[in-house]
């Protein structure tokens, strides 16, 4: 899957400026629905791994059945709620429908009778969130309908990038201050300066090199320079976790 540096900036601009649980569950639907091609959504507030399994599950753009039918009926014998309550999610924190249930398999599972067939439904790519004691407290669930392709293994490694963003976005819109940990990391990093402020913010919502170079009326060698100067103080591998420490600042 190709996907440009304005795209993905996009869906972790969305992230950071949501303000509030609810915002960030239309931020997190919308923008991940838009990057990929996912008409619909549905997010779990959850406990920790070993927690009771009480759940919250919000449903975005599905038919209005669907929540209820879900809770009263199919919730029992979901393989993603399974997952999620497994140790698996703990590895890997995205997986597909298709990796837990065999298309052959779930075609006949209730599941799939009961919930995905009636909505117009089959491909499903679920990214759990994790706290930082490893518990999975949310997870977002992209559908895409049956007459579509499956998600691919590069969409999948594209979700791990922004699970990151996802969880610390998803932690400080559950409470009004950032957890401790993340205010000690960002305090531990070295100051940059207002120039490279400057350029990672813009790296961060998205823009490419000769954009950022042309709206500081740099070249773009210069700014490249720059942001590997501030790859080289924050530790930091990508312009994802660029997003994520600029978050937390």
């Amino acid at each position: 899957m190709q996907v440009n540096e304005r795209a993905l900036g996009k869906v972790l601009t969305s992230l950071r400026q949501a303000h509030g649980f609810n915002q960030f569950v239309q931020a997190s639907a919308a923008s991940l629905g838009t990057l990929f091609q996912a008409p619909r959504a549905v997010f779990s507030l959850r406990g920790g791994y070993g927690a009771p399994s009480n759940q919250t599950s919000h449903f975005i753009n599905w038919p209005s059945w669907c929540a209820r039918h879900y809770q009263r009926h199919v919730r029992p014998y979901d393989p993603i709620r399974h997952w999620l309550e497994s140790r698996q999610a703990a590895n890997d924190p995205v997986t597909r429908l298709s990796d837990l249930v065999p298309t052959r398999e779930l075609l006949h599972a209730p599941y799939y009778e009961d919930m995905l067939r009636p909505s117009g439904t089959q491909h499903v790519m679920t990214l759990a969130l994790h706290d930082a004691d490893g518990h999975v407290t949310g997870a977002l669930s992209l559908a895409r309908n049956a007459e579509d392709r499956d998600f691919s293994t590069a969409e999948q490694a594209m979700a791990r990038l922004i699970v990151p963003v996802m969880e610390m976005a998803h932690t400080i819109n559950q409470t009004e201050h950032r957890p401790v940990g993340a205010q000690s990391t960002a305090a531990a990093l070295p100051q940059l300066t207002q120039r490279e402020y400057e350029i990672a913010e813009f790296a961060a919502h998205g823009l490419s090199n000769k954009e950022i170079a042309r709206r500081l009326n740099l070249s773009p060698w210069t700014v490249k320079n720059h942001l590997r100067a501030i790859f080289d103080k924050t530790g930091l591998e990508n312009r994802t976790a660029l997003c994520a420490w600029m978050m937390q600042r």
